[in-house]
């Protein structure tokens, strides 16, 4: 049996994706690198302690 959708709740889905799509716009402060002097530098782990993991 197929249902039918009324107006009613294809009004609240087109207003929830223009919602969910002006989130997506919105500026969030994060646009800029955090670490603008940061030097970058390799490493080498010797050993890890994976003791206490599951």
């Amino acid at each position: 049996m197929k249902k039918s959708y009324s107006q009613r709740e294809w009004i609240l889905v087109g207003a929830m994706m223009l919602f969910v799509l002006a989130l997506g716009f919105l500026p969030t402060g994060f646009e800029q690198e955090i670490y603008v002097n940061a030097v970058g530098s390799k490493a080498r782990v010797i050993s890890v302690d994976n003791t206490d993991l599951y």
